[in-house]
Order: C-alpha cells, then structure tokens, then sequence
C-alpha cells in the first residue's frame, strides 16, 4: 500500500513539475528568439500555433484523477457487495452462538460422517489390517482407563468404539484419543453428546471416526 501511495504521489509531482516546466522553458525561448522577419520567402512557413487552454485543461483533468486515486488508496480496499444483499458481517461482529445452535451444528456435523461410512462399501484388502493396526493402538493407548469395544473400517473411513467408566471420565480424557499415537495415521474426530438424565455415572461409550482416504490413496501405490 505504501509503495503504491509512494509511486502515485511521484507521478502526480512529475506530472505538474513537468508541466509547469514545460510552459515556463517555452515562453523563455520565445522571448530569447530574434525577431520575425517578413521575407517573403518565409511569409509561406507556417509558424507554430499559441499553446490553448485546452492542454492546461487536459493536464489538470490528469490530476485530479491521480489525486482521487490517492484518496481511494489512503481510504483502503471497499468489499464488493452485490445488488440487493446485505454487507458481509465481519467475524467479529457475529453473535455467539447459543448452546441449542451450537448442539444442533455438532449434531448434524455427526450425522454427515455417519452417512459417509455407511455409505461405503468395506475394501477388505485394505480394511482387514487397517482394523488390526488400530486394535493394537487402542489397546496401548488405553492404558487401563477405557475399554476397547470395536473398530470398522469401510473404503476411506473407519468407525471405532471405546468405554468409559463414565461420562466424566470420557470428558475429561475422551478428548486425548484425537490427538493419540496411532500407526495408521488418519484424520479423526469425535463427538461427546451428554448422556440421559440419570445415566451419568453409567458406563458411556464413545465414537471416534478416522477419516483415511489419503492412507489408503497411499498404502495402495
């Protein structure tokens, strides 16, 4: 912005030094030139016409519009909006979402991924050690505080289950499972709806999808 503003600024001092030179060099040399003579050999050369108002008028229309240019340059950058919608809300101006909305986008995030796995049809050539890699991972990560349920995988993506003692346990280290060591090393997610009212402190079982399309892509070449 600044070298643009820089270069702008030259132009238009150029321009009007350049000008105002230009004036000032020719009715100088005019005034230095001998006097006409009236031969009649050069009454036939034509003689240079008077500069008009008409280039000064040129001149100052380019100026002006080099100073409107700067103008929009120190204004900055204005965000394109189309006929009829409203201007774009900026990050900063959105308001929180409430719980209910914030739950309902969680919900239907969850529910895509589980259409997306059973959707697929399950590649055995490449799921059947897959399943194998990450049943040994859960085991050792598990460390005694969850119990390894299952693990399924499809074409691209797998479905794995673990147990905690309880939803408080899974809050509180459900979330290490997706940044946990695993061989296979796909993107996951995962998801931690609260229980039942009353089912607090029974056993709770947690999903986690592993999302493998790069894996596969690769272990395939």
């Amino acid at each position: 912005m600044k070298q643009k503003l820089l270069v702008l600024v030259t132009l238009i001092f150029g321009l009007a030094f350049g000008t105002t030179f230009g004036l000032g060099f020719s009715r100088w040399r005019e005034s230095k030139l001998p006097p006409e003579r009236t031969s009649h050999a050069e009454l036939n050369v034509p003689r240079p016409e008077a500069r008009s108002g008409t280039d000064t008028d040129a001149v100052n229309v380019r100026l002006r519009r080099l100073e409107q240019a700067v103008r929009d340059l120190e204004q900055g950058p204005v965000a394109s909006q189309a006929p009829g919608t409203s201007p774009a809300v900026a990050d900063e101006d959105r308001q929180p979402l409430s719980v209910e909305e914030a739950t309902a986008q969680e919900t239907q995030r969850w529910l895509r991924l589980e259409n997306t796995f059973a959707s697929e049809a399950p590649d055995r050539a490449w799921a059947g050690p897959t399943e194998t890699n990450f049943r040994a991972d859960f085991t050792h990560n598990s460390q005694g505080q969850f119990q390894f349920k299952s693990v399924e995988c499809r074409t691209t993506t797998c479905s794995a289950k673990v147990v905690w003692p309880n939803f408080s346990a899974a809050m509180t280290r459900g979330s290490d499972l997706v940044s946990a060591g695993f061989k296979v090393n796909c993107e996951r997610t995962t998801t931690l709806p609260p229980p039942r009212v009353g089912d607090e402190d029974k056993p709770y079982v947690q999903t986690l999808m592993f999302l493998c399309a790069d894996q596969r892509a690769d272990s395939a070449k």
